[in-house]
């Protein structure tokens, strides 16, 4: 079908309307229930928010809340919140509900009911693979100092090997490097280990359940986002007002190194073999996501809702893919509600 003149401009106008406005993710409820969330994730027509020491289930049907449980403990069903570093996390293992808390793991099925519970080490992050774990914390790099790594755990929770070193150091001669590089993300898919390694830049790199390294995503060319200004001047007063770090900020002020460009990839999630990888490009408000088959052929790209994380820390993660549906928490401040924001991008 050939066409004329008038409908090839309408066209053409069409095209660059949607690359300049790209279009806006359809608003599907407000979760009246949620104050302040740390963490959603999706498995199985559910969401699952985390929100300090709860977690709230809801229908990805119909958006009705189907269960609201965790509290502050020791016990079961309980959960201690790290006094420093990340909160608590969600993830999912052979279709259970698995809640890392500070000292153990505890799972559930899907629609909440509570299964059992094991200790595990404090102040990591635990993703249960095949017959073990991979924690993201504390580990002692190549030069004596103390780095956020990511590290193979056997079932009794003792470390077996680094798979990435992160640049951010702890304790002694800590600096703060921003922007960070990626962190926040669930880096398992099925018993298959996925890291941004964000210091070689456009780089992804997937390992087996035995830390093996299988292949690397690499991408040599790449849009370079300068550091502006205003976000200097929001993180020096992020730094300033957060609870702990208020109390001596002027002694790390000048411990916190600006970089001159964002990172390349702030976010990744791996889901249906696809591999979603959300970039610091944004337009409209709206962030690049980058899709790709599990290996790393590119497809196409689209640009989606995401709030914004904190300067200096692995969370909030308010944003999850499931079956090709891409679902993110946006705080609405003028209603003061969260409001979830859907779109198809498969």
């Amino acid at each position: 079908m050939k066409l004329n003149l008038k409908s090839k401009m309408f066209l053409l106008l069409f095209l660059i309307i949607a690359f300049i406005f790209p279009l806006q993710a359809e608003k599907v409820a407000t979760l009246n229930e949620v104050i302040k969330p740390d963490m959603v994730q999706a498995k199985n027509g559910k969401l699952f928010v985390l929100e300090r020491t709860t977690i709230f289930i809801y229908s990805l049907k119909d958006f009705s809340l189907q269960k609201k449980f965790g509290r502050e403990g020791e016990g079961p069903r309980e959960f201690r919140v790290r006094p420093f570093g990340p909160p608590m996390a969600l993830s999912f293992y052979s279709d259970n509900l698995v809640v890392n808390s500070n000292n153990k793991l505890s799972y559930f099925k899907l629609n909440g009911d509570y299964i059992n519970e094991e200790k595990a080490p404090p102040h990591t992050v635990f993703y249960r693979v095949k017959d073990g774990y991979l924690g993201i914390g504390a580990a002692i790099g190549e030069d004596d100092r103390s780095y956020i790594c990511f590290r193979l755990f056997d079932p009794e929770f003792q470390p077996l090997k680094v798979l990435y070193q992160s640049e951010i150091t702890l304790r002694q001669g800590i600096e703060f490097k921003v922007p960070m590089n990626a962190l926040n993300y669930y880096p398992i898919y099925k018993d298959k280990i996925f890291i941004v390694e964000g210091k070689m830049g456009f780089v992804i790199s997937c390992f087996d359940h035995r830390g093996n390294k299988l292949y690397s995503i690499k991408k040599n060319k790449y849009d370079k986002i300068k550091v502006t200004e205003a976000y200097k001047q929001r993180t020096l007063n992020w730094f300033e007002n957060h609870p702990n770090f208020r109390a001596i900020f002027p002694e790390i002020k000048s411990r916190i190194i600006f970089k001159d460009y964002f990172p390349v990839i702030k976010n990744i999630a791996v889901d249906n073999d696809m591999m979603y990888v959300i970039t610091h490009n944004v337009k409209q408000g709206q962030w690049e996501c980058i899709i790709m088959d599990i290996k790393g052929k590119e497809l196409k790209r689209v640009f989606v809702p995401l709030q914004d994380s904190e300067p200096y820390t692995y969370y909030p993660l308010l944003c999850t893919i499931e079956k090709g549906k891409y679902y993110a928490l946006i705080e609405n401040e003028d209603e003061e509600t969260w409001d979830l924001h859907m779109k198809v991008i498969k």
